[in-house]
């Protein structure tokens, strides 16, 4: 009932915005004016006065049908009746007053008010016009006589007509300028509206205004849509309630300091959808103190899931870089390290954090730093670049590696590098095995070759000399020669004997290779005992004089090897001393270049030059009257080889006797190697 009401009461609405301000002011004074005309209508019923009854009747009449005229859309006309109603109304109540001097005349001016609140310049002018003639024509009819209670003094009418033009054309021209005045403040103001209503409309973001307690006062995308049921609800409605809490705490601390904050947050549409919402709240003051807040939300759902999708591809990117076998390095513009992945750390045995603002210079050897800046200067101009190089492990060992450079830019500036390091160290390891490994299977088939040569020669002397023996053996048996055929048989034994022992020696040589017991730490003083204790019946027979060094060291070896290899030695020296001298032999070690070398040295007969590399051939002898098969220092150098080690020959020449050296690996190194 009471919304029923207020829609009768309400001004009807009109296409522009000067129409429905009229129509406003318009429909105020209609319902003042038909309000008092009802109540002076009863008053002057009650009091007797029948005929001013009767017209406030009649205006009360005419007051209805205008709102009938401005509900059917004759907004102006409605307005001209009425103020022409009113003139009429006030002429008649001043002739059956006291004239000009009754009070009715003051509604004369509240007439050019609202003519001029209502009405364009010109029917405004007739209206103020009308009004000057209306105060005329009532003074005429007063100086006629028509008028009974007017005070009546003839010399002053005229000038009452005049003193009431001026007052009501003062009274118009300052209405008119107010008016004019007001009307364009009011444009000025629906022109700031409606740039203001577009802008916030036509806003990529939500505007809205909110109360302390979040409640909704407005909303720019729903300001065309009344109906639309989102003021007065609270913005807690169209938020997700996992971010309700970060709502409460964002208008409380705006509430509390007075100044912006700002919050991301899930944000829930009218129809139902959600999207991200970037929220700036603010505080609206008046005169000192916040009375509501102002809420930008920018929908930032694309962002977020490019944000989402970035991070994801970051994520995999460093999962790569993380897991990938190769090292990966970033530096500045100055070559400094920003980022090192974790297979670098484990290549260079260094910490992430411990590189941190190192350069590549840093822990690269001298030999491997120039190439380093030039290809830091082919990155600088822009050129991707594959070198080969080598660094250097925290440890102090050199790593070979392969480095592949890329330069990073940003706005045409150089920003520094990334690196792709490969370890090439294993590679290069097996290549120079590999290298080793041929050069020692060709210098294997060259000895092999000359094994097979040696073998056939050496072979075939006693062989030559069994076929003959048994052609002369047979023809001392036709003849019955007994001498002879005993002088045969001992030479077809003996070239037999020299047939097995070079047969033994050959496949003593074979079996060097292979192991008779594992490598193990063993004293090499004990190596020397049992040795001596082998050729005791040489060296006693020729009262060999024998010193061993006080202190020897322990070697990990194949103990029974490196006994046949001492035998050996010792053989030789014994048996290379002239036989008029008592042989003198010392065995110990010594120091050169860092390493530790093991010697057998004797005073014997010496080897010249020419023979200290070809002695250790197979069946060579320095005096083919030394009884032996020439394969013993051969056999000694191939076990000594065996164990990763050398044996060779020095000598000053005839007479001055040899030294024979030998390398072995040490137990102290061994254990050091294991170690490391």
């Amino acid at each position: 009932m009471v919304d029923r009401l207020k829609s009768l009461l309400a001004p009807p609405l009109f296409s522009t915005e000067e129409d429905n301000r009229i129509a406003g002011i318009l429909n105020a004074i209609l319902l003042t004016l038909l309000t008092a005309s009802i109540v002076l209508t009863v008053i002057m019923v009650l009091f007797g006065n029948n005929l001013i009854a009767m017209a406030l009747f009649v205006i009360t009449l005419i007051i209805s049908g205008c709102f009938l005229l401005m509900r059917g859309g004759y907004l102006r006309s409605a307005g001209i009746v009425v103020l022409l109603s009113l003139l009429l109304l006030v002429v008649f109540i001043l002739v059956e007053g006291e004239g000009v001097h009754d009070l009715g005349i003051l509604v004369l001016p509240i007439i050019i008010i609202i003519a001029g609140l209502i009405l364009n310049t010109r029917m405004f002018a007739i209206i103020t016009g009308l009004v000057v003639l209306s105060v005329g024509f009532v003074i005429m009819l007063e100086v006629n006589g028509y008028v009974e209670r007017a005070v009546f003094t003839r010399e002053s009418k005229g000038l009452e007509f005049v003193i009431f033009t001026i007052v009501l054309t003062i009274t118009a021209v300052t209405i008119h300028l107010l008016t004019q005045n007001l009307k364009e403040n009011l444009a000025r103001a629906r022109k700031s509206e409606a740039q203001w209503r577009s802008l916030v409309k036509n806003a990529p973001d939500r505007i809205a205004y909110l109360q302390q307690d979040g409640t909704i006062d407005f909303l720019n995308t729903v300001m065309d849509e009344p109906e639309a049921g989102v003021i007065g609800r609270t913005i807690y409605d169209y938020t997700l309630p996992a971010y309700h809490e970060v709502v409460r705490t964002a208008i409380a601390q705006v509430l509390t300091t007075g100044k912006p904050t700002s919050y991301e947050a899930i944000g829930i549409t009218r129809f139902g959808t959600q999207d991200w919402y970037d929220n700036r709240l603010g505080p609206v003051k008046q005169n000192g103190s916040i009375v509501r807040l102002v809420m930008i939300a920018t929908n930032i759902s694309k962002r977020r899931e490019m944000e989402i999708a970035l991070e994801a591809e970051r994520e995999f990117a460093q999962r790569i870089i993380h897991n990938m076998g190769q090292g990966l390095t970033i530096t500045d513009e100055n070559g400094r390290f920003i980022y090192v992945n974790p297979a670098y750390t484990q290549m260079t045995g260094y910490t992430a954090d411990s590189l941190m603002g190192k350069t590549p210079y840093d822990i690269a050897p001298n030999s491997a730093r120039t190439e380093l800046h030039t290809q830091q200067i082919t990155r600088q101009q822009g050129e991707t670049s594959a070198y080969a190089s080598t660094i250097q492990h925290v440890d102090g060992h050199i790593l070979h590696v392969l480095i592949t450079g890329v330069p990073r830019w940003q706005d045409d500036k150089f920003m520094g590098s990334i690196a792709v390091i490969t370890d090439l160290t294993e590679q290069m390891e097996a290549e120079i095995e590999r290298e080793r490994l041929i050069a020692e299977l060709e210098s294997q088939n060259a000895e092999l070759e000359r094994f097979t040569y040696t073998v056939s020669h050496d072979l075939k002397s006693p062989l030559i000399t069994i076929r003959g023996f048994l052609g002369v053996l047979r023809q001392d048996l036709e003849s019955g020669d007994e001498a002879g055929v005993q002088t045969a048989v001992h030479h077809i034994n003996n070239a037999a004997k020299t047939m097995e022992n070079l047969l033994h020696d050959l496949l003593e040589l074979s079996r060097v290779g292979r192991i008779i017991s594992p490598p193990e730490a063993t004293p090499f003083a004990s190596i020397v005992a049992d040795a001596l204790w082998r050729v005791s019946g040489q060296s006693k027979a020729k009262k060999a004089q024998i010193t061993v060094a006080e202190t020897l060291p322990l070697v990990v070896v194949d103990r029974p090897r490196i006994t046949e290899v001492m035998q050996n030695l010792l053989d030789n020296a014994l048996k290379y001393t002239p036989e008029q001298r008592e042989p003198l032999i010392e065995i110990g070690t010594t120091e050169r270049a860092g390493e530790t070398l093991f010697f057998v040295r004797d005073h014997g007969q010496g080897i010249p030059a020419a023979y200290q590399e070809k002695i250790f051939g197979l069946f060579e002898r320095l005096d083919v009257s030394v009884e032996g098969s020439g394969i013993g220092l051969a056999l000694a150098k191939r076990i000594i080889e065996v164990h990763n080690g050398r044996l060779w020959v020095e000598s000053e020449g005839i007479g001055q006797g040899s030294t024979f050296y030998f390398t072995l690996p040490l137990a102290a190194a061994q254990d050091e190697a294991t170690a490391s």
